[in-house]
Formats: C-alpha cells, structure tokens, sequence
C-alpha cells in the first residue's frame, strides 16, 4: 500500500511536470495514475481530490494549473471518450478502455466559460 503523502506527491510531479510530450501525455498519465493506484481524481485549475475508496480516504491538495492546460485536458479527454455522443467538448460523461491495462475509466468534464473540471473514476478490475 502507498502512503498518502507519497500518493499525493507523485500527483503532483505529473501535474507540475507534463514532460516532453505535454499535456497529451499528462491526460495519458491522469489516466494511468487512476489505474495503478485504483484512485479517482476530481481535478480543477485550484485543487484536485483524490478519493481511494478501498482505504476510505479522500484528500484535496492544492494544484495550479493554467486555464489554457486545463483546457486542454478537458478537450483531449472529451476526444478519448466513448460513447461518443454523451460527451461533448462543453461536458458530459463517457468512459475511456485502455485495453493494454484491461481497465477502463469513466469520465465526467465540465468546459463552459464559468467551470472548468475533470472526473476520472477507474472501474473496479475483474
């Protein structure tokens, strides 16, 4: 079991540092962090919150993302997302498989002018 302070640590390196290939391969690390650690993550520009249900803790840290990278974000993660026609690039829900993970996560975004955030719920492995 990882300790929370390095859970949250480790989050906030993928946020603080997108790496080489920017915030597409930050989207793809978002969704890889909630499938290793079988955690959901409530992110927005201020705070992300992450939830381990199978520990019973829930813990927001404080982040600062810009609006244009969460933007992005939100964008690329509405274009992973099936069913295609429950998500736009404005909000919805949808789930995205990573079939070399055999997991798959649901998706909730929300991208108006007023709000800007991102849901991602990894679905219990079978």
């Amino acid at each position: 079991m990882i300790k929370a302070a390095s859970l949250n640590e480790s989050l906030l390196e993928l946020l603080s540092e997108p790496g080489p290939t920017g915030v597409l391969a930050l989207a793809d690390d978002l969704l890889l962090f909630c499938i290793d650690h079988q955690v959901s993550l409530m992110l927005s520009m201020k705070d992300c919150t992450i939830v381990d249900a199978l520990h019973q803790r829930k813990e927001t840290i404080p982040v600062t993302l810009s609006k244009s990278v969460l933007r992005t974000l939100l964008a690329r993660f509405a274009t992973l997302c099936t069913p295609a026609e429950t998500m736009t690039p404005y909000g919805g829900t949808g789930r995205i498989e990573l079939p070399d993970q055999s997991a798959t996560v649901q998706v909730s975004i929300k991208n108006t002018a007023d709000h800007q955030w991102l849901e991602l719920h990894p679905a219990p492995i079978v």
